[in-house]
């Protein structure tokens, strides 16, 4: 054995050696990335090269943009980029070429701003100082995030919290411009960012807190004032409705004196003339609404109550909600005791409903054999449906059911199965026996009856709106009427009967 140990040295030393060769990096990856000498539009880079390589492979992009993989290869490190963008972010990665062929893995990205140059929108004498407060709940900067202040489609300032838990950077914009604050990235710990906008004279127009907004979006877009006297019209007005509540709301201070106008679309635009539908003194706040109305808001301000801006641009909003109740008018057309894909569908069955209580107009079943009572108020109710019985059909009862309408909770559905009267060898009772001639109509349609009086005549649409109702009289003139296929009602004292015509 002991002749044989230097062998088995040998073997173990060998074999150690090319377990270490075979797990060894054979192009190891760089390291320390950093940035100097940043200026409005270049910028020095600079990393480690644990690889002793001598040459390089830099991509440089946008914050927001997707690495592509595909870089410019360098000899030089510290690597000089020039030909960039005022006030906007970059990032960048880097790889080390060991061979031809053999690079490592890519490191990176590491994120650097290019100097503002300020606001050289407008001239200096039009400009104003805004504040914005910059706050990191985790009290160690933005990690990385930033965000621009833009105005006339300029980045006129880039913000960025670099250490610590508050700071506060001033901006000049221009009087009365628009202007927007913008989220970019959101760096390695988004929801501990906070921010806070104050106009030229210290009022707060915004807050951001931690924890709330989303990266990549417009946080605020508000028109800069740079003077107390100064009288300017809201701009960015908006509205948002339940139906029946509506809040207004704009881009500026919260508290202050404004009046409004509540249009509907086809009123012109007011003018100085124009008396207001209402004095507020909050913003946000709230108005009564009809529902299913469409409207148009404008507001102005009231500056010392000495004198009022232009009014704001209009804003178009509706209060359709979306919520409805459905009913599906089925009859046992074959006399099998069920309402199925056997029967023939019967058209122009009326529905009568009631909501808490009140009528609202009736609606007529079409080829589907349905019906639907659309944008209905939010909230909860009670809904009546009963449909009329056609001739030669059992009268239906009607149902009530309870709404309770939420954005989860948009839509009821009831069914009913109309049955026909039971034959009984002996001639049925018909109370109204109604006749309508000639049909199809040109222009006067005639009601014949047996024996009673005609008390009302409706005649609705396929869509269920009323086009034409008279009262005690047995003729109803059509003639200014579309072609197409209408229902008639026919009221007397035994009942009401709805027969289909044909309009010529």
């Amino acid at each position: 054995m002991k002749k044989k140990l230097p062998f088995l040295l040998l073997f173990l030393t060998i074999l150690s050696y090319q377990t270490t060769v075979a797990f060894q990096d054979p192009c190891e990856p760089t390291a320390n990335l950093a940035v100097t000498n940043i200026t409005t539009t270049s910028a020095t880079l600079s990393w480690t090269n644990p690889s002793g390589a001598t040459s390089w492979e830099v991509e440089l992009l946008p914050a927001t943009a997707v690495p592509t993989g595909i870089g410019i290869v360098t000899t030089t490190n510290p690597y000089v980029v020039s030909d960039l963008l005022v006030c906007t972010e970059y990032k960048y990665y880097v790889r080390s070429i060991c061979s031809e062929g053999v690079s490592s893995t890519w490191t990176g990205p590491m994120y650097f701003t290019t100097g503002c140059t300020g606001n050289t929108t407008c001239p200096v004498e039009e400009q104003c100082n805004y504040s914005f407060m910059l706050t990191d709940s985790g009290s160690n900067g933005w990690n990385g995030s930033t965000m621009s202040v833009v105005q006339n489609g300029v980045n006129v300032a880039l913000l960025q919290l670099a250490a610590g838990g508050a700071q506060t950077v001033t901006v000049s914009l221009c009087d009365n411009v628009p202007f927007q604050l913008l989220w970019n990235n959101g760096g390695t710990a988004p929801t501990e960012i906070g921010v806070s906008i104050q106009n030229a004279m210290s009022q707060t127009l915004f807050t951001k807190p931690a924890g709330t907004g989303s990266p990549n979006s417009l946080l605020f877009d508000g028109l800069a004032q740079c003077v107390a006297d100064g009288c300017y019209a809201p701009y960015n007005v908006t509205a948002t409705t339940s139906g029946t509540t509506t809040t207004v709301s704009w881009a500026d201070v919260a508290t202050g004196s404004w009046v409004y106008y509540l249009a509907s679309p086809t009123d012109p635009e007011p003018t100085s003339a124009t008396t207001p539908t209402g004095t507020v003194t909050t913003n946000p706040f709230n108005i009564t609404t009809a529902p299913n109305t469409e409207y148009v808001i404008y507001v102005k301000q009231n500056c010392f109550g000495m004198f009022f801006s232009d009014w704001s641009e209009g804003f178009s909003f509706d209060t359709y909600t979306g919520y409805s109740v459905s009913a599906i008018v089925m009859a046992d057309t074959n006399g099998d005791g069920v309402c199925n894909d056997l029967d023939t569908i019967i058209t122009g069955i009326e529905v009568l409903a009631t909501l808490n209580g009140t009528a609202i107009p009736s609606l007529f079943t079409g080829e589907n054999a349905s019906v639907s009572f659309d944008n209905l108020p939010e909230g909860e109710g009670t809904f009546t449906l009963q449909p009329i019985a056609p001739e030669g059909y059992e009268t239906a009862e009607a149902e009530t059911i309870t709404l309770d309408f939420t954005e989860e909770n948009m839509v009821y559905v009831l069914s009913f199965c109309l049955e026909p009267i039971p034959t009984t060898g002996l001639k049925d009772t018909v109370l109204n026996n109604v006749t309508l001639y000639p049909n199809p109509v040109k222009n006067v349609l005639t009601v014949q009856t047996q024996n009673v009086a005609v008390e009302n005549i409706i005649v609705f649409d396929v869509n269920g709106r009323q086009c034409l109702s008279v009262g005690n009289t047995n003729s109803i003139d059509m003639h200014a009427l579309t072609t197409g296929i209408y229902f008639v009602r026919v009221t007397t004292a035994n009942g009401v009967e709805v027969k289909k015509v044909i309009k010529e």
